[in-house]
């Protein structure tokens, strides 16, 4: 009965950490061993979530374009609450939520040429680990980084969620598209389906359905 009542509190503790935003887990850091969301289970989205940019200036992607994680209602390619921003918009930061009060919700997306999660293999041919860094590209097909495509985590002191340059030491980096097991899942945290007070995370590990080291954190 002592271990039972110890695993409640340990649990409930675990989702007041995880509710009250006591987890304080940079947009884009990755995941490691010892952290305290390392073993969560991962749920699945129904529908894969796609990478969108609202047109700022309807003349094509370019760096006054914010970048989003569209997972609510794809048909209607538009922002809607539960979408995730990739990149800033105003005071939201990378990573936060969106809210349907909030002045971006409803705006409308446009599609990438051919979008995909790509990392530079820093330690080939080894393949992907913690220190190689992740990028979401506009183009895959052109096999280097190129101007503004959006870092994932942070290189080099420059932050996640910030575009490449064009004279940033990353630009023109040969890179590696994610493998076809790694895919956008997400902390359940109320066993609801997936909610604004989720954690959505880029699994990168084929075996477990759980947050394992070297996910990478999209949501704050």
């Amino acid at each position: 009965m002592k271990g039972l009542i110890r695993a409640c509190i340990l649990g409930a503790g675990l989702i007041l950490i995880l509710t009250t935003g006591c987890l304080a887990y940079e947009f884009g850091s990755k995941v490691a061993a010892k952290d305290v969301d390392r073993g969560l289970p991962l749920q699945s989205f129904p529908v894969t979530p796609v990478i969108r940019y609202l047109d700022r200036l309807s003349n094509g992607y370019d760096a006054n374009d914010i970048v989003y994680l569209d997972i609510i209602n794809l048909a209607n390619a538009a922002v809607d609450e539960g979408d995730i921003r990739l990149s800033a918009f105003g005071h939201f930061a990378p990573g936060t939520t969106v809210r349907v009060s909030d002045r971006d919700c409803s705006a409308k997306l446009s599609d990438f040429i051919n979008p995909s999660i790509v990392f530079l293999g820093l330690h080939e041919p080894l393949g992907y680990d913690f220190d190689d860094p992740v990028y979401c590209v506009a183009d895959v097909s052109m096999q280097r980084t190129q101007t503004n495509d959006l870092r994932l985590n942070t290189v080099s002191g420059l932050a996640a969620g910030t575009k490449v340059l064009d004279l940033d030491s990353d630009n023109n980096k040969p890179f590696t598209e994610m493998p076809l097991w790694w895919s956008f899942m997400y902390y359940d945290l109320k066993s609801s389906g997936y909610g604004i007070e989720d954690k959505v995370y880029i699994h990168t590990q084929q075996a477990s359905p759980r947050v394992m080291e070297n996910d990478v954190r999209l949501s704050i």
